[in-house]
């Protein structure tokens, strides 16, 4: 499966932001702090399963 990055999950999710992705991203600092800062977010589909069970509730 090809990875999604968080402006097409925030489409998704039907968010609307200024800087598209942005909660999103919020989001994944926080759960995933590993993720070097400054490199571009390519999530996994169980990362993005994570994101939108984070985003339904």
């Amino acid at each position: 499966m090809t990875p999604i990055t968080p402006p097409e999950l925030a489409d998704e999710l039907g968010h609307i932001e200024t800087r598209k992705g942005l909660k999103v991203r919020n989001y994944l600092r926080k759960t995933y702090p590993e993720h070097k800062k400054g490199e571009r977010w390519h999530l996994s589909p169980e990362q993005a399963d994570d994101v939108r069970s984070h985003f339904a509730r």
